[in-house]
């Protein structure tokens, strides 16, 4: 019995990728660019060797980026900057909440 499986994931990155976090389904990979200012969200293919394919870019990102995290149930995208701004995204791209850790 085969007791894992092994993938090899095959994605067209940019050379300035910082950060990236894969999705808990493992369909899914956000990159982090910060010299764009920008989020890539990439489908990973289905079969092995397949290319990855860009659904979603969230850009014009406020701050100094640091990282990106999906969250446990794969609905949010969080964004952290150097300073004490933390960014939650929906999966379309639309700002949900911008929060401020300095103040807590």
């Amino acid at each position: 019995k085969q007791w894992y499986q092994r993938r090899v994931l095959g994605i067209p990155l940019e050379t300035d990728g910082t950060s990236i976090s894969i999705s808990p389904d493992g369909k899914a990979v956000a990159v982090l660019l910060p010299n764009k200012s920008c989020v890539d969200i990439h489908r990973l293919g289905k079969k092995p060797g397949e290319a990855a394919t860009l659904v979603l870019s969230i850009d014009k990102i406020k701050g100094d980026l640091k990282d990106v995290s999906i969250s446990p149930t794969g609905k949010f995208i969080i964004v952290s900057t150097g300073k004490t701004q933390v960014y939650v995204y929906s999966l379309k791209g639309e700002l949900l909440h911008t929060i401020d850790t300095a103040q807590m």
